[in-house]
């Protein structure tokens, strides 16, 4: 009896998982990516999805952060911060206890920048899980960790380009009111009210960022083509974890404020 040696379909070239193709994308397809998440998001993340790729945009996001820090921080005007806030508290602080928290600050300034330039990574890390385990534990579980790592850190491109603007903005200025950073583009309703509201408030308004939402739709756009879900499904389940976000923003800064 003759042995059939032919190749099995699974063996072949057409069963290949998306998303495991050897061949890897070159920097020019990656960095495209970039783009292309901004100008015609719907076909790239397709194509990350089938190929997820993730260094370019993280790169993008940690220098973003990282010029953002460097121009900003040196100008921060602790001073008045610490004076707004006690004011808000009805504290009274002489100038000596003034200097010395603000000397304090100045101290430990460097792990603010630190910070700056590690909290990319953590942030995308963690929305990536976030997501990951929310499709799974909806049932869809077409989604892997790396194809939402991909689309995080794509989705997350608007954030890189407001934290150049911001260091553009930044750097025509004196000093900064590190209470004031978040209001600098002007991107949000909370800039138009700023000061005259109170702290909860002007956290809500201040969530309606355009590039808040700008990024809220893209990772709709980019998890319904990783997990094969609608975006109607998608948009809920971002949505739903953006106002839970914005609950606790707010909870923290009438904490704090």
């Amino acid at each position: 009896m003759q042995t059939n040696t032919s190749a099995s379909p699974a063996a072949g070239p057409a069963a290949q998982v998306p998303g495991t193709d050897p061949e890897a994308l070159t920097v020019g397809a990656r960095v495209g990516r970039i783009i292309g998440v901004l100008v015609s998001p719907v076909k790239t993340f397709h194509s990350i999805a089938g190929k997820p790729s993730w260094l370019a945009p993280l790169v993008l996001w940690i220098l973003a952060a990282g010029v953002t820090s460097a121009i900003v921080t040196p100008k921060m005007d602790f001073q008045a911060m610490m004076r707004q806030r006690m004011a808000q508290r009805g504290v009274v602080m002489s100038d000596q206890q003034m200097q010395q928290a603000v000397a304090i600050q100045q101290r430990f300034r460097w792990i603010g920048e630190v910070a700056a330039v590690v909290m990319p990574v953590i942030i995308a890390g963690l929305v990536s899980l976030l997501f990951f385990a929310a499709f799974a534990a909806a049932g869809q579980k077409s989604m892997s960790y790396g194809q939402s790592f991909a689309v995080t850190t794509h989705a997350f491109v608007p954030q890189s380009l407001a934290g150049f603007a911001t260091a553009i903005v930044a750097a025509g200025m004196t000093t900064i009111n590190p209470m004031a950073l978040g209001d600098l583009l002007c991107s949000s309703p909370a800039c138009f009210a700023s000061g005259t509201l109170a702290p909860a408030t002007h956290a809500v308004l201040q969530a309606l960022d355009i590039y808040v939402i700008w990024t809220l739709v893209l990772m709709t756009i980019g998890y319904a083509a990783a997990a094969r879900v609608s975006r109607t499904l998608t948009g809920s389940v971002v949505v739903v974890v953006w106002v839970l976000y914005v609950i606790g923003k707010v909870a923290l800064s009438g904490f704090f404020g």
